[in-house]
């Protein structure tokens, strides 16, 4: 009869090698707090590019506004100055 798959937690060794470091065996637990450890900082990570994606918007958004308003001064005072011209030109 099979077991599911959630019975078999029996320890997987692995062998790992860092530079100067012998082989050593890891066992499911160590690679499982591995892991979550790993999914942590992934999903830190992904909020925050979430965050500097959003800033970046927003900001985008504000330059566009100040662009705007420039726009609008050059335009008011182009507008003055015609007025007081003598000249079509």
């Amino acid at each position: 009869m099979m077991s599911s798959q959630a019975d078999t937690r029996f320890p997987i060794h692995l062998l790992s090698s860092t530079a100067g470091e012998p082989q050593i065996s890891r066992s499911y637990e160590a690679l499982a707090a591995e892991l979550d450890a790993s999914l942590a900082r992934e999903a830190a990570c992904l909020r925050e590019k979430k965050e500097l994606s959003e800033r970046q918007v927003m900001l985008t958004r504000e330059f566009e506004h100040r662009l705007v308003n420039g726009m609008q001064l050059v335009v008011s005072m182009l507008s003055l100055q015609s007025r007081t011209a003598t000249t079509k030109e």
